[in-house]
């Protein structure tokens, strides 16, 4: 088995490593669990989806959630900063706060009832995040 465990990978070579391992191994990726998740839980609801520049202009998400036909809005904003920010240690604290409000008072993201955080990086700042929308 294959775990493709990042968002921005999995956008980009998921398809390619599957054909490539053909029936010799399984290929997963980290972005397919949230698809179905959001399709169980989130019919006819607009959803938020951050992440880096390259998930983010893959426009997988967008695409994977027209295939399953339920009717889910999607709102994407490219978060740059975020991952080297987590990865260099800047992570609750004034700094991140900063950061990470700079990109959720963003208009495109506005209106949303729920929020994909689409790197792998993320869960490390989702308290920040959730104290951002309360």
């Amino acid at each position: 088995m294959i775990l493709i465990a990042c968002n921005s990978a999995s956008s980009a070579a998921f398809q390619l490593a599957k054909e490539y391992v053909g029936s010799k191994a399984k290929v997963i990726n980290v972005i397919d669990p949230v698809i179905l998740y959001l399709g169980e839980h989130f019919a006819s609801k607009t959803i938020g989806v951050i992440g880096t520049k390259r998930t983010i202009k893959s426009n997988v998400y967008q695409k994977k959630l027209d295939k399953l036909n339920k009717n889910i809005q999607l709102k994407s904003l490219a978060t740059p900063l975020l991952a080297p920010m987590i990865e260099e240690g800047y992570f609750d604290n004034t700094i991140s706060e900063q950061i990470i409000q700079s990109y959720l008072i963003d208009a495109s993201i506005q209106q949303i009832e729920a929020l994909v955080l689409g790197c792998t990086h993320y869960p490390l700042i989702k308290t920040q995040i959730g104290n951002y929308y309360n």
